[in-house]
């Protein structure tokens, strides 16, 4: 009778594909809140040590249009 009963739940579970064998390699892993912990901080880090200017030259594109109009008002 339990034999019965594992068979129809494991059978009643999806097989898994590449995506979802790996999601569950994370998800069962130790290390994950590890990595998301140190990318987080390398992230922060990289924030912080990235180099600014105080005033920088910014490009902006732009273009101005006349176009004539006769007999309307600006």
């Amino acid at each position: 009778m339990r034999d019965e009963a594992t068979n129809s739940t494991e059978q009643s579970t999806p097989r898994l594909g590449l995506a979802g064998r790996i999601a569950r390699g994370f998800i069962d892993s130790k290390l994950t809140p590890l990595v998301i912990v140190a990318a987080l901080l390398l992230g922060a880090f990289s924030i912080l040590q990235t180099p600014r200017e105080e005033e920088p030259q910014i490009v902006v594109p732009m273009l101005d249009v006349f176009v004539q109009m006769p007999g309307a008002s600006a």
